[in-house]
């Protein structure tokens, strides 16, 4: 079986400019360490297969791969992570992200130091800087309260006032990718510390994980993936540990963006009632451990 230090998996539906820019941005940051990283990458195309030319991607191992149907999110990394299986590939660290990712120029280098501390973990969520420079995670450090929860119930039960709040969030990101002058990338210096749940943009998952459960936990076509890894880890008594210095940029929602309201606003609503029929099972079943992590 071949070993690696990463294997990247992405998934592309129909958005091959971000795809493209994300392979472009992890070949120059692998080309400025000093240290070499064995990569390999898996696209996985939920939609047209994608056509990319590997002349300049000389320092990446790529592998361009068809769904043949749309999975959704989750599907596509499952059926990513199938593939490395049948191929016997294997790697130390898996980071499995929407293609709408950059890579810092000093992440290589940056990685190869996480790697010589031998980080004990399941999943980590990495800083992720949006077009404000912000960072996006963690998304919840802790569990969401009572009225966080009544107020997604109000959203994803009634369609006008989530293509309203949908809008307003499309709205706000165009601004900010307007006037914003550049993506920033920021000091992030903290100490890495267990969340709840974390930016289900980019998850680095650890061979444990992989070898553990095999897959990612996927009830749904999509949305609700944070909250269904969360309960996925709770049912292992594990948590998501946020590692601030693992950076990478996020341009928001590049393949959601094309999607229909009403389509989003069904999948959302049918994620959020799996969340909540998982609640009741684990209330149901008395299992304490888990509600303890849930909720």
């Amino acid at each position: 079986m071949l070993m690696l230090d990463l294997s990247i998996i992405a998934v592309d539906f129909n958005g091959h400019t971000d795809t493209k820019r994300f392979l472009e941005s992890l070949n120059r940051s692998v080309l400025a360490s000093s240290h070499k990283l064995d990569v390999f990458v898996v696209i996985v195309c939920n939609g047209e297969m994608l056509n990319v030319s590997t002349d300049l991607l000389n320092h990446i191992h790529l592998k361009i791969i068809s769904s043949g149907s749309n999975l959704g999110y989750f599907g596509g990394i499952n059926y990513g992570l199938e593939y490395l299986r049948s191929r016997s590939i294997s790697s130390e660290h898996y980071l499995v992200c929407n293609n709408d990712i950059l890579f810092p120029e000093n992440f290589s280098l940056e990685f190869f130091d996480f790697m010589r501390q031998h980080v004990s973990y399941f999943v980590i969520s990495p800083s992720l800087l949006g077009q404000d420079g912000k960072n996006q995670n963690p998304l919840f450090s802790n569990k969401p309260s009572l009225f966080k929860r009544l107020k997604l119930n109000i959203i994803f039960s009634c369609f006008p006032v989530f293509a309203f709040c949908s809008f307003m969030s499309n709205l706000v990101n165009i601004l900010i990718s307007r006037y914003s002058s550049s993506i920033n990338d920021l000091s992030v210096n903290s100490s890495p510390f267990y969340i709840y749940s974390g930016y289900g943009a980019a998850y680095l998952l650890s061979n444990s994980f992989v070898e553990s459960c095999g897959s990612l936990y996927m009830p749904t076509f999509l949305m609700g993936e944070e909250f269904f890894l969360t309960y996925q880890l709770a049912l292992l008594g594990k948590n998501i540990l946020f590692y601030p210095s693992i950076v990478l940029f996020h341009t928001n929602h590049a393949s959601l963006n094309r999607c229909k309201y009403y389509f989003l606003w069904s999948n959302s609503k049918r994620s959020f009632g799996y969340r909540i029929n998982l609640i009741k099972s684990s209330r149901l079943s008395n299992n304490k451990k888990v509600l303890s992590m849930l909720i």
